[in-house]
């Protein structure tokens, strides 16, 4: 049996595009997208919080490398000054050969203990997961 068209019949005529039932799975789809783009925005704030907490660290460490080497070499190029941190070393003082190596050390053994640590903990949760499974 032939269904008979005309102009004003619908084109789709037994199904309904916006039903319900079509909704609802729709919704519970988009929970893993939502879920996703949260976790990636997390991701970003924190990595662009800890490479901006790189500059003034890494300038403090300068600071206070230098002065203990001025200390010792010409404590007369160490300027006192009011406030924090109540002196001043010029800053082409600080580049000097030993100030940068010492600054170069320092920052490498930091940056290997934090490599050790993460691996640490990375080895002992997948000892407990292991013994979970």
């Amino acid at each position: 049996m032939a269904y008979a068209a005309s102009e004003e019949s619908p084109l789709l005529a037994a199904a309904d595009l916006h039903s319900e039932s079509d909704e609802q799975p729709r919704k519970q789809q988009d929970w893993p997208s939502c879920l996703i783009l949260g976790l990636m925005l997390l991701f970003f704030l924190s990595t662009f919080a800890f490479f901006h907490l790189l500059a003034p660290k890494t300038k403090l460490l300068e600071l206070t490398i230098c002065r203990t080497y001025y200390n010792n070499h010409d404590p007369s190029a160490i300027i006192p000054q009011n406030g924090w941190p109540g002196y001043d070393i010029s800053e082409e003082k600080c580049k000097v050969n030993s100030v940068q190596q010492d600054l170069a050390r320092l920052k490498a053994w930091g940056s290997f203990l934090e490599a050790l640590c993460s691996w640490a903990l990375k080895s002992i949760f997948m000892v407990q997961i292991s013994s979970l499974l």
